[in-house]
């Protein structure tokens, strides 16, 4: 049998779950790539590397049990190429979180103001 459970967790308890995993974050970059994301955040890297940002440390603030980060700029652009994913690493290259990235009209994880990344 599979059970999933989708709670409304409590302020504190969703800022202190956001810390924990965020703050692995500090200095650490998001990458910015093209194509799917990997099927498991535990596979290699997919896609074409189009841009980076290296993050500030810490890079997050925490609110009301969200995390809302500023993001450093200008990023470093590696490719020309149309973002599909992200992958958010840690200062040692180990990644922690991704997702789609896009414009908001495609309703991704990471939204950016442009797909289109030029080099």
């Amino acid at each position: 049998m599979t059970v999933e459970i989708h709670p409304d967790i409590e302020t504190e308890a969703r800022t202190a779950y956001a810390d924990s995993i965020y703050s692995r974050l500090d200095g650490g970059t998001i990458e910015i790539r093209s194509g799917s994301p990997p099927a498991s955040i535990e596979d290699p890297d997919s896609g074409t590397l189009l841009a980076e940002f290296t993050l500030f440390n810490p890079a997050f603030t925490f609110a009301g049990g969200i995390a809302t980060i500023d993001l450093p700029n200008p990023a470093v652009v590696w490719a020309a190429g149309t973002a599909g994913h992200f992958r958010a690493k840690t200062s040692d290259g180990d990644p922690v979180l991704q997702g789609t990235a896009g414009v908001a009209a495609g309703s991704p994880d990471l939204t950016l103001t442009t797909a289109t990344i030029g080099a």
